[in-house]
């Protein structure tokens, strides 16, 4: 197969990916809009992104403890 019409497959592949998932946000942003559920997904959100900085933070914490030379957890040898 030609190296030009598989740039194209890939590309249409992520066109096609990324205008699929854009759909799919819209219609969960407008049906949340109009759910009588609305306060209750808008606190899963938060509970949500309360969750992903937490982790983000303990990944942050873990990885200066193993980056830190004088440390008894630093996997480099010097």
């Amino acid at each position: 197969m030609k190296p030009e019409i598989v740039t194209l497959i890939v590309g249409l592949a992520g066109i096609t990916a990324t205008l699929t998932s854009s759909g799919l946000v819209l219609y969960y942003i407008a049906k949340s809009r109009s759910s009588a559920l609305r306060e209750s997904l808008f606190n899963h959100q938060l509970n949500l992104v309360k969750m992903v900085v937490f982790k983000q933070d303990h990944i942050r914490v873990c990885l200066t403890l193993l980056s830190y030379k004088d440390s008894q957890y630093c996997t480099t040898s010097t």
